[in-house]
């Protein structure tokens, strides 16, 4: 079966599509829930696209856009984020970038900078890079 989406998370159960551990777009991105729909923890839209729809990590429930993120291609099976993927747990995971933890992580080059940084946080520290 295809990986989460929000569109098939909220017609599945609405409780599902939530961004309760999603990254630093916006303040309402970062921690905040959408009760209907899941918002993009990278870049805060709510909106998803048949050719970038909005994944949901299956152990966090991260929700990303495919783009946003960087997932080249959706899996057949289960979807997990980068900190999900390495075994991690996303809430424990800081950013040098910013003082949240949690959110629309991945892991640095080289394990600089603590090893994780948030997405956007990257856009501001250049000296930063993902794997």
């Amino acid at each position: 079966s295809p990986p989460r989406t929000a569109a098939s998370a909220a017609a599945a159960s609405p409780s599902v599509a939530t961004t309760a551990s999603a990254g630093c777009a916006t303040d309402s991105a970062c921690g905040g829930t959408a009760p209907d729909d899941a918002s993009c923890a990278v870049c805060g839209e709510e909106d998803s696209f048949e050719d970038n729809p909005i994944v949901l990590c299956d152990r966090c429930d991260l929700a990303v856009h495919q783009n946003c993120y960087g997932v080249h291609r959706l899996p057949q099976g289960e979807w997990l984020c980068d900190p999900c993927a390495a075994g991690e747990t996303t809430s424990t995971l800081g950013c040098p970038g910013c003082p949240r933890k949690g959110g629309a992580l991945k892991r640095t080059r080289d394990g600089e900078w603590g090893g994780w940084a948030h997405v956007v946080c990257t856009l501001f520290l250049p000296e930063t890079g993902f794997l």
